[in-house]
C-alpha cells in the first residue's frame, strides 16, 4: 500500500517580463518571512521546482498544496493555472510546461493562513507522467483579471508543496 509524502517545493524565479509576481519579505511582530506577492493585476507568474523520490509509486497521484495568506483585509477567491514539466538528465532545459489544472478558484482567508488548499481534488499522473529520481518543474500562475478572482489585493503564496505517493 503506498504511502502519501509531501515534498517542498523549491522557488526558482518569477516570470522575468513581468511584474505582477515578485519575491519579497514582510517583517511582522513576532517573526519576518518571505513569499511569492502575487498582486491584483493581469497574469503573475511564479516557478518552483523538486526532485522525485527513487521510491515512487507506479501511480503517484501527485498533486500540488499552497500555503497562503492574503494581503489585504477582506477575503476571497483567487484563480490559478498550473503547468509544470518532469525533467530528466537529458531533457531539454528550456522546454514548455504542460497545462495540469486550469482556473483553479481558491478561497482565502483575510490575513490569516490558508493552509493547505489542494489545487484539484484527483491527481496530475495522467498529464505529466513522474520519474523517479528526476526533477518536476512547476508553475503557478494567478489570473488576477478573471470574472472569478475575488481577491482584491494582494495574494501571497507562503509555500508549495508536492504531495505524492511513495512505495
Amino acid at each position: 500500500m503506498p504511502t502519501t509524502v509531501k515534498i517542498p517545493l523549491t522557488p526558482l524565479t518569477v516570470q522575468i517580463s513581468s511584474a505582477n509576481c515578485f519575491y519579497t519579505t514582510k517583517s511582522g511582530a513576532n517573526s519576518d518571512e518571505a513569499h511569492f506577492a502575487y498582486v491584483e493585476s493581469g497574469v503573475g507568474v511564479a516557478f518552483f521546482y523538486s526532485y522525485i523520490p527513487w521510491n515512487l509509486a507506479a501511480t503517484p497521484a501527485w498533486n500540488i498544496d499552497l500555503i497562503s495568506t492574503s494581503e489585504s483585509a477582506t477575503a476571497g477567491n483567487v484563480v490559478i493555472n498550473v503547468l509544470a514539466s518532469a525533467k530528466s538528465d537529458t531533457s531539454v532545459a528550456d522546454v514548455a510546461n504542460t497545462l495540469v489544472s486550469s482556473a483553479a478558484i481558491l478561497a482565502v482567508n483575510a490575513q490569516t493562513f490558508t493552509m493547505p488548499m489542494a489545487i484539484s481534488g484527483g491527481n496530475f499522473d495522467s498529464v505529466v507522467g513522474l520519474s523517479a529520481g528526476n526533477y518536476a518543474v512547476v508553475e503557478i500562475q494567478r489570473f488576477a483579471a478573471h470574472i472569478s478572482d475575488t481577491l482584491v489585493g494582494q495574494w501571497n503564496l507562503k509555500s508549495a508543496v508536492m504531495r505524492c505517493d511513495v512505495a
